[in-house]
């Protein structure tokens, strides 16, 4: 494993909510999607958590996890070196538009070592874009063009860093 990002999970798309959660540790490069969503827990509670669309592999199957912890905390830990002797894995929290033409800005974090191509863009729509960057997905099969709110020298410089 590479970096690793630790939280504690509450639920899965396959079995629901968990009676009690459980830390569990994750390769974060496979990593697909991360946001912040609500569940109800076991005791009937509405809880804040977040979903990680989780890819296992190089495969097309994404898990759907859920975690207690908040958005911010998992980004942190995606990015922080677990152990000595081990590599961290640079993942881009990529703020982009679906369409140079949509109203608001969305989150996907990235493995750095998937990002192509960057370039400056003028946006003609109503959110700021003002960069392009095109992604590979994790098989390095299929690349998708992304809107970015951020310029592309802004972007280089946070996935340099």
């Amino acid at each position: 494993m590479t970096t690793i990002f630790t939280g504690t999970l509450v639920a899965t798309g396959q079995q629901g909510v968990l009676s009690t959660g459980k830390s569990v540790w994750l390769n974060a490069q496979f990593v697909h999607l991360m946001t912040t969503t609500e569940y109800v827990d076991t005791a009937g509670a509405t809880q804040t958590g977040t979903l990680v669309l989780y890819k296992a592999g190089d495969g097309t199957e994404l898990l759907n996890l859920i975690f207690s912890d908040s958005l911010a905390t998992l980004e942190g830990s995606m990015n922080t070196q677990p152990s000595t002797g081990t590599v961290p894995l640079n993942v881009w929290a990529m703020d982009y538009a679906a369409s140079e033409y949509d109203t608001a800005a969305t989150t996907l974090y990235v493995d750095t070592t998937k990002v192509w191509w960057m370039e400056d863009f003028t946006g003609t729509g109503v959110v700021a874009t003002d960069g392009l960057a095109i992604v590979y997905d994790n098989t390095l099969d299929n690349r998708t063009q992304y809107y970015t709110v951020d310029d592309a020298s802004t972007n280089a410089g946070v996935i340099n860093n």
